[in-house]
């Protein structure tokens, strides 16, 4: 174990900094651990990503390597690993970034590799359990996650170290949107159906206004599906409650959501919902897809926020006509919102179980079952250890 936290080279990897929830965390947990001491990387293996400047911005280190084309993936994964050993890091955390994954059975023994899953999805669990062997455990963000990655890889070590946010300070919630009329509805997200719900959206403003509710709505976000979603405010004469700000920076976001009392989340699928906790912190009352071991563990139904059936656009609209109806119920639970996140889900809740965790790694309590030398490596099959 090292002597102190300034000796400790911690890697964040993963394939792109695109704006996202994941994209945030690792901004978050970065800022965090380099306030400890820790010297901090992020690395992209894919693209830069619009918010890679923000890494340095943070006083975080920042690194890319450089995507070959595709018939040179194989090359490009042993060269992610040959950059990562010869930095002498401690502890790298990937991020559903395939070829760091792939090729981590040729590091050093003596690196923690951690593996961090953010999304209920195939695709992720896959490239999370890629040599599984080769890590030394698995980090998950929701109880839902937790349990699944270990159906699909029981012999391998997992926890669950749940998303954290910043906390607004008190300045900011007291300045915050009382309830008026319009009600402001905000969506916040990547602009993909069959992920987020986003052509949902229209139906829930129409039903709201049919029965009287003089509501209007703000969709933060970019995605395939903005086209979509353009046309079906177009078919119901919607232009004039909807409003597409594109997407923007994540320093904004607390702005919006201070401005708006009802948070609109109609995904089919989550990790944990990341968005579910920043408007909470200021206090803009959630109602979200129903998503077991996942929504279900980021707000207390019915006290901070509510929870629904996915895809049920009447029930989304019963929920916002009791908050519109009822300005008494929403100040409660806008207060109440706001009170769960700063007591349970600040950064620094999160931030100290991975600095517990990286510690512990560290002392040797997650070691490998063994050598990573006659270990192979996934997808591509046995590669020489001297790489």
């Amino acid at each position: 174990m090292l002597e102190n936290n300034s000796m400790v080279r911690v890697a964040m990897v993963t394939c792109t900094m695109h704006p996202g929830g994941l994209e945030t965390y690792l901004l978050r947990l970065g800022g965090y651990l380099k306030s400890k001491g820790y010297q901090v990387d992020i690395i992209t293996t894919a693209d830069k990503g619009p918010w890679f400047g923000l890494i340095r911005e943070r006083g975080i280190g920042s690194k890319h390597f450089q995507q070959p084309r595709k018939r040179w993936r194989r090359l490009h994964a042993i060269k992610v690993a040959v950059k990562l050993a010869l930095a002498r890091y401690d502890v790298i955390f990937t991020n559903h970034a395939s070829p760091a994954q792939y090729s981590v059975s040729l590091l050093p023994d003596r690196v923690v590799v951690i593996p961090v899953v953010h999304n209920h999805h195939d695709e992720v669990y896959r490239v999370a359990g890629l040599n599984a062997g080769a890590c030394n455990v698995a980090v998950t963000v929701s109880p839902k996650l937790y349990e699944t990655f270990r159906q699909k890889y029981p012999h391998s070590k997992a926890l669950c170290i749940p998303h954290g946010i910043d906390v607004p300070p008190a300045e900011i919630l007291s300045g915050r949107l009382p309830h008026t009329f319009p009600l402001e509805l905000i969506f916040v997200g990547q602009l993909a159906h069959d992920h987020k719900g986003v052509l949902f959206l229209p139906d829930i403003v129409k039903g709201c206004l049919a029965h009287g509710a003089d509501v209007r709505l703000t969709v933060i976000g970019g995605g395939p599906d903005r086209e979509r979603l353009e046309s079906k405010i177009r078919e119901l004469q919607l232009e004039k409650y909807i409003v597409l700000k594109g997407v923007i920076q994540p320093d904004e976001i607390y702005h919006y959501f201070t401005r708006s009392h009802i948070h609109l989340m109609p995904s089919f699928f989550e990790g944990l919902g990341l968005v579910l906790l920043e408007s909470q912190a200021n206090g803009c009352v959630p109602v979200a897809s129903h998503l077991p071991g996942v929504t279900d563990t980021a707000l207390v139904d019915g006290v901070s926020g509510f929870l629904v059936k996915t895809g049920a656009v009447e029930e989304f609209v019963h929920a916002i006509l009791l908050l519109y109806n009822d300005p008494h119920k929403w100040t409660t639970m806008s207060h109440a919102a706001a009170t769960y996140v700063r007591r349970h889900r600040s950064i620094d809740k999160m931030g100290e179980k991975y600095v517990a965790l990286i510690q512990e790694c560290l002392a040797g309590e997650y070691p490998l079952a063994k050598s990573r030398k006659r270990q192979m490596m996934s997808l591509f099959g046995r590669v020489p250890a001297a790489l």
